[in-house]
């Protein structure tokens, strides 16, 4: 008897045990997380150029010129004001920034999908296994991975503001005052401007909430208050220290024309059709049972996804400006699977749910292998290399005192160190502040307003041409590329300039060489009077 009681027990632990382990979420989270590491660590190769204007920003800083572009011009041609001081703590101490801020990025894509668990986990105690839904699609979303390696500030703003909405939800449930979750969204709001925006629609949740006695006006006015305790103060240095009530870079990107809104369309429009859009018809299913959190959720995305809109979305590959809305939309999609079980039977609706798991990943995952949003992160990756090159070229065969004008802003001026006039005007004040009717007609944000007589007028020691052209010829032929088919606007006004072809000369230099040892020269044009 006592022997069979002993078989009984260990066999009751087992069955214990290996309940605990098909109902427990945190294995699973684990897995999940790993999944994400492997995913990023695809795209180790890939650091995006406009990470360097950022480390340019941060270099100065620590040097001692502040936080500026160019020293002596003060023009915020950056929007990561708390990632770029993180960067330049960091790079006072040794620290190289490139691999640094691919490091953080990681680190704070993970802390993001444990976020977005908790937050799910907030929303819904219930249904655990279903909460990792959410986890799973984010981990394998090819644009989440790859912001999360690209050296910029995008996942870690996105674990803020995931950050912010967890420790809402847990106020909101613990009847606690509305006091920690302002001050993240408040560091959140130093670190990128859509912060704000974030805040603002948590306020206006709090309206709503207040409308129907949920919270009481003194919640209301703690949670504004901490808020502009973190954000005013910043606010009115960086007025102080600039000069204009926005960054450069809104100047230089977004105007008020009907064409910026169609564009910001087509481009929610590409990322649905590239990331599995259809899974999102489970969406709707939600409107069975909204509450306060899932109405929060959907205030979340509806201003965001309108604010995207109204910019023209963003010229830089894997649909960079949706990162931050990405798990709150995998939460109301979760949420909406989840409706799936009060409409059908639990048999049916896991069946579903298996379905369009495996149907959604693999669909979705494929663009971190093939398709356009790959092959744009390749090339991006490579011009980034070709820009290191050339910016390391020019430090070490330019004078200090020579200057550069270039489109791409980012890797050259930083590993030159030269004197730089960004021709698109993000870095430039003089560009960025050009009044432009037809703003948002062109292909990519960011890439319409130019100045060639500007740029002449200040006499660049080198102008780069045609994004940089490196090609393993020592001869060039300017004249067959198609200037008015697509080039930028300066390029284009510098070209069709007879000043600019009198005060310059096109000049092949060696810089390298290839990995089947050919050699790769860098044509350019320079000034005249630095070789008469």
């Amino acid at each position: 008897m006592k022997k069979k009681k002993e078989k009984k027990g260990i066999k009751q632990k087992k069955q214990g045990v290996l309940s605990y382990w098909l109902t427990t979420p945190i294995p699973y989270l684990i897995a999940i997380i790993i999944i994400f590491l492997f995913h990023a660590n695809h795209f180790r190769f890939f650091i995006m150029d406009d990470a360097f204007t950022s480390f340019r920003y941060a270099q100065n800083l620590v040097d001692g010129h502040g936080l500026v572009y160019n020293p002596g011009e003060r023009v915020e041609g950056y929007t990561n004001f708390l990632w770029t001081l993180i960067i330049a703590c960091f790079m006072k101490t040794g620290f190289q920034p490139e691999g640094l801020s691919q490091v953080l990025g990681v680190i704070s894509g993970a802390i993001g999908i444990i976020l977005v668990f908790l937050l799910s986990s907030k929303i819904a105690q219930k249904d655990k296994p279903l909460n990792l839904i959410a986890c799973l699609f984010l981990s394998a979303n090819t644009c989440y991975a790859v912001w999360a390696i690209a050296g910029m500030e995008t996942v870690f703003f996105t674990s803020l503001i995931l950050g912010g909405a967890t420790r809402y939800v847990y106020e909101l449930q613990n009847k606690e005052k509305i006091a920690l979750s302002s001050i993240i969204f408040g560091i959140a709001s130093l670190t990128r401007p859509e912060g704000l925006l974030f805040f603002g629609v948590t306020f206006i949740h709090q309206l709503l909430l207040l409308a129907k006695r949920r919270l009481s006006p003194k919640d209301l006015f703690l949670s504004f208050a901490l808020f502009l305790s973190i954000f005013l103060p910043y606010y009115i240095w960086r007025y102080a220290y600039y000069g204009f009530p926005l960054p450069n870079t809104f100047y230089a990107k977004v105007g008020t024309g009907i064409d910026q809104i169609f564009r910001g369309l087509k481009y929610i429009k590409s990322f649905l059709f590239e990331f599995s859009g259809w899974i999102f018809l489970a969406i709707p299913l939600i409107f069975r049972r909204v509450n306060i959190y899932s109405l929060y959720l959907l205030l979340l995305l509806f201003f965001y996804l309108a604010y995207v809109i109204c910019i023209g979305g963003d010229a830089l590959p894997a649909y960079r400006f949706l990162v931050p809305i990405l798990p709150f939309l995998y939460l109301l999609f979760q949420e909406g699977i989840k409706s799936l079980y009060g409409v059908v039977s639990k048999r049916k609706a896991l069946v579903i749910t298996l379905i369009i798991i495996g149907l959604g990943i693999p669909f979705m995952t494929k663009n971190s292998f093939s398709g356009r949003c790959y092959e744009d992160v390749k090339t991006q990756s490579t011009l980034t290399n070709i820009w290191s090159i050339v910016g390391k070229w020019l430090k070490d065969n330019a004078s200090s005192e020579d200057s550069v004008a270039l489109s791409p802003a980012g890797a050259i001026p930083y590993y030159s160190k030269l004197h730089a006039i960004d021709m698109l005007g993000l870095c430039d004040l003089h560009i960025g502040h050009i009044k432009m009717k037809e703003l948002g007609k062109g292909v990519f944000a960011g890439h319409e307003k130019g100045d060639g007589a500007y740029i002449l007028s200040h006499k660049p020691t080198y102008i780069l041409l045609g994004n940089v052209i490196i090609q393993p010829e020592s001869t060039f032929d300017f004249t067959k590329i198609p200037w008015n088919y697509w080039a930028l606007k300066s390029e284009r006004e510098l070209w069709f300039s007879p000043k600019f072809h009198q005060m310059y000369q096109q000049v092949a230099k060696e810089i390298g060489t290839g990995e089947k040892g050919e050699r790769w020269y860098l044509h350019y044009f320079q000034l005249k009077e630095k070789n008469p």
